[in-house]
């Protein structure tokens, strides 16, 4: 970290992030591990979990090792088209180890493409998902020093048949607190307002801020990916800990609060939970083919991995979807309407697939779309 730091100090310019300490959070359902894969010890998971048969069309060897602290691995992954990677894997400090945080040195695309991968082909194995409202709040953790802006709606346009699909947005603009101010102008436009998706913040951050020598600057990416560089890995491990904790906090909210359960009262079956909205921030149809996106939200590839068939509801102004959740293979029921999505949430259903859906909706659909219970008070 202190390295990278002194490299942009002395030559003014930014490094490739490859030279730069790369943490992620992961999300790991142990119990469809267990039950996929048919095993029961932890590290015999990890290698299951983690193994990765080739890259570039030949082989690799992957190798999971325990350390002397407990719940902490050496993972490498030896061979295929590319270098060798090594990541330190820390699934100690969450309670139920559920929530990972993998540090590496290693060549950043590289890892990111592998753990893509294998979020993509594990049932228990998933990435975590900072909505845009999230990422700001943990950007006002410390000093504002950038933000990057990422929407893409061409999965849609291909859908509908476009050739030459072009409906993009991606921005990167780093800077003290004045630039700022370009993020507010594209909020306040009318035609950009709903492109302008924050999909990375840079931050300054101090975990003491009485010692201003002890500091991390801090790139956060939307898929839970942290670049560091500074003085201070313990700031960097701070700032980690702490967005991991909100963010399975959460996380588990959902859980706790929406999956539809049945259960006993006084002896009588009694059934909990409630259903979830996705509405517009400003009321009204907002999703004006549902066909179009049905057809690409459940289709069971990147990035919803969610998969169903809807039909049609009785009158013709929604779509009733049944679908299956790619993560963990638990049900998901989906009503989609013009002006609004209503998530049902089986018991065995991961929070952390709500927000994968809603930051990706932001992404690649609207941006301006709140999450509500029946209630209309807002879930994330």
């Amino acid at each position: 970290m202190s390295r990278a730091y002194r490299q942009v100090l002395d030559t003014r310019r930014l490094e490739y992030e490859s030279t730069y300490l790369k943490t992620f959070l992961l999300e790991f359902d142990w119990e469809v591990a267990r039950s996929s894969l048919n095993l029961t010890a932890k590290q015999e998971l990890l290698q299951a979990a983690l193994t990765v048969g080739e890259r570039g069309g030949v082989a690799v060897e992957t190798t999971v090792e325990g350390t002397e602290e407990a719940g902490f691995y050496r993972v490498t992954w030896r061979g295929g088209r590319g270098p060798d990677l090594d990541v330190y894997l820390d699934t100690s400090t969450d309670p139920d180890s559920r929530f990972w945080i993998a540090y590496t040195l290693s060549d950043s695309r590289e890892v990111e493409t592998l753990l893509d991968r294998l979020a993509s082909s594990r049932p228990a194995l998933d990435r975590v998902w900072f909505w845009p409202s999230f990422l700001s709040a943990l950007q006002q953790k410390g000093e504002f020093r950038g933000i990057g802006l990422d929407y893409d709606y061409r999965r849609f346009e291909r859908a509908a048949g476009a050739e030459d699909p072009s409906t993009y947005l991606k921005v990167q603009v780093w800077g003290g607190p004045e630039s700022r101010r370009i993020l507010d102008f594209l909020y306040d436009d009318p035609s950009l307002g709903d492109q302008a998706v924050l999909s990375k913040v840079r931050l300054k951050y101090w975990d003491n801020p009485e010692d201003r020598s002890r500091f991390c600057l801090e790139d956060i990416k939307y898929n839970g990916k942290f670049t560091a560089r500074g003085s201070s890995f313990d700031a960097h491990q701070f700032l980690v800990v702490s967005a991991r904790d909100e963010y399975a906090s959460r996380v588990r909210q959902i859980e706790t609060d929406y999956a539809i359960r049945w259960g006993q009262t006084d002896a009588e079956p009694a059934l909990s939970g409630d259903a979830i909205f996705l509405r517009s921030e400003s009321g009204g149809d907002w999703i004006r083919d549902l066909d179009l996106f049905s057809e690409v939200v459940f289709s069971g590839t990147e990035p919803f991995r969610l998969w169903g068939v809807p039909s049609s509801i009785p009158g013709g102004r929604g779509r009733l979807v049944r679908a299956v959740d790619l993560h963990t293979g638990s049900k998901i029921f989906f009503e989609v309407y013009p002006d609004a999505v209503g998530l049902y949430l089986d018991e065995a259903a991961c929070g952390n697939t709500v927000a994968r859906f809603l930051t990706n909706v932001q992404h690649t659909f609207l941006r301006k779309v709140l999450l509500e219970d029946n209630s209309g008070n807002r879930i994330l």
